[in-house]
Parts: C-alpha cells; structure tokens; sequence
C-alpha cells in the first residue's frame, strides 16, 4: 500500500505535545488522534472493497462526513476551553 502525507494527523499530533494544550483537552485530542485512525482504516477497507464505484465514492464520501462531524463536534465544539476552538491553525 502506498504511504501518504498525513497533515491532518500531524497537526493532531502536534497539538497534543503543544505546551499550551489545556489538560481538560489533552482527552480530546488523545480520542481524536483514534477517530483519525479509524477513519483511515475504514477508508483503506472501503477501497478494498469490490461495490460499483459510485457506491464506494458514497462510502468514502461518508466516511469522511462522519470523521469531519467528529472534529468538529467532539473535539472542537464540546471542547472544555476556548483554546481548540480559537485556534488560527484549525485542526480540521
């Protein structure tokens, strides 16, 4: 299997060794970093897959609605302090 640029994953990373990363958050990004890696490995399924390729392009277009969703929502949103929120160098 091809390897890929990651930096999305980079960026997760990064931002769960930043200094400034509220400890309340620290849980957050941690489950994040999971969600991204399930995301791909769902991804890497879904191209494994044989269905016609309109209904892969859905499965892979949904999975990626449902990991944004997450960033979004759990770990942006619900986040206990502004600090992931306000960031200028957005994680999604």
């Amino acid at each position: 299997m091809s390897t890929y640029p990651t930096p999305h994953l980079d960026k997760l990373r990064a931002t769960l060794t930043n200094d400034k990363l509220p400890s309340g958050d620290k849980p957050q990004v941690e489950k994040a970093i999971e969600d991204y890696e399930q995301w791909v490995a769902n991804m890497e399924i879904t191209m494994e897959a044989d269905p016609p390729a309109h209904e892969r392009l859905k499965s892979m277009v949904d999975l990626l609605n449902e990991y944004r969703k997450r960033m979004d929502i759990d770990l942006i949103f619900d986040s206990q302090n502004d600090w992931l929120h306000g960031r200028k160098d957005k994680l999604s």
